[in-house]
């Protein structure tokens, strides 16, 4: 009976043994499992939203902005071009440092007095005034930069507060700028500089020498582009190009008028003008050299994606203004996702292998997934 006894004893032992083994090795794998959730940073994101200086007040868009920006300071916005528009006398014009047009770039500097994360504004052709001349629309893209600058370096809240307006100065760049502790390489470009500098050698170009030159102008940037991308590249960085101006679009924005009345300000705005076509083709044949670059645009007040060659395109022109084309206000279909006639914005989740887009639409109320690469939505409210 003693050595039974001894046995059971030893058996119960054991047991217990066993049992403090499996829960020591449980409370080991929590607490690496805790330590890697803590290692881990919250998904970085970047808010698209472009064309939105026709408000002076901040609309329903804007709003429902702010607070997204609010909830996810690990972040960073992009305002995409056209910061201004400026009504009368001349309805091309951007900002003049008027009551009115201070107060539409305002609107849009007021839904940044708390967020943490990033800003940055790209020009557009507004923000140039429409000009062809260089020297003329610099005057009107200088007091803005400046106006939102100095807004912006007194907000103690955003994480840049010094480089705000890329390309600086009146510039094409391309400027690179790291994001999310160097994970997301930012690229701002300055594509009205581009079309400018073609239609200004448009006088020249009976004799070749003002094609020859902006050949030369394009050659150097796309030379700057590749550059930049290949070194991020090699970092092994995400890609975010911007800009204003669309590299293609869906609609009547993306052919030119032929009227010979039509003034020369009004035909650079159209896709189709020989100058931007050369411009985007030069621009496409970099970006598609790097698979997985998204390149974002405004100035076609619409919100499109598009999925071509490896690259990503957004449109986010409709933070204040819309379009209405002909047909249907929206249509999917081949790695393609156009909407007219709502306002909204884009998100973009830089997750990996690829990234997770988000469109905000009817004025941002509704979020839905963009699914990548075909461009179907799924609704989400």
């Amino acid at each position: 009976m003693a050595a039974q006894h001894k046995v059971a004893l030893r058996i119960k032992l054991q047991l217990r043994f066993d049992a403090m083994k499996r829960i020591h090795a449980c409370l080991l794998l929590c607490l690496l499992l805790c330590a890697g959730l803590k290692g881990q940073s919250p998904v970085f994101q970047v808010y698209l939203v472009g064309d939105a200086g026709d408000d002076d007040l901040t609309g329903e868009t804007l709003d429902t902005l702010q607070s997204q920006l609010l909830k996810h300071p690990n972040s960073a916005v992009v305002f995409l071009g056209d910061n201004c528009y400026r009504h009368f006398p001349f309805l091309y014009r951007g900002f003049d440092s008027s009551r009115a047009t201070r107060a539409r770039v305002q609107s849009q500097l007021q839904l940044l007095d708390h967020y943490e994360g990033s800003v940055f504004f790209v020009p557009g052709n507004h923000d140039w005034w429409n000009e062809w001349n260089f020297s003329r629309g610099q005057r009107g893209l200088v007091m803005e930069e400046h106006f939102i600058d100095a807004r912006l370096a007194a907000n103690p809240h955003i994480a840049n507060p010094s480089s705000v307006f890329l390309p600086a100065g009146g510039g094409p760049g391309p400027v690179a700028v790291s994001l999310d502790s160097g994970r997301v390489c930012l690229i701002c470009m300055d594509t009205n500089w581009l079309i400018m500098a073609g239609s200004q050698h448009r006088a020249a170009k009976a004799s070749g020498q003002g094609n020859i030159l902006f050949q030369q102008q394009l050659a150097a940037f796309a030379h700057r582009l590749d550059s930049l991308m290949t070194e991020a590249s090699k970092d092994h960085r995400q890609i975010l190009c911007v800009a204003h101006h669309p590299l293609f679009s869906a609609g009547s924005m993306a052919a030119t008028p032929a009227h010979p009345g039509l003034m020369r300000r009004m035909k650079m705005s159209y896709l189709g003008y020989p100058a931007e076509r050369q411009m985007s083709h030069t621009i496409d044949s970099v970006l598609q050299k790097f698979p997985g670059t998204i390149y974002a645009s405004g100035h076609v007040h619409a919100l499109q994606y598009y999925h071509r060659h490896g690259v990503y395109y957004i449109i986010s022109g409709s933070g204040s203004k819309t379009l209405k084309e002909k047909g249907p206000d929206q249509f999917t279909g081949n790695e393609a996702l156009v909407i007219w006639k709502e306002q909204g914005f884009f998100e973009i989740r830089f997750t990996s292998p690829s990234p997770d887009i988000l469109l905000f639409r009817d004025s941002g109320k509704v979020q839905c997934p963009v699914v990548v690469p075909c461009g179907s939505l799924k609704t989400k409210q």
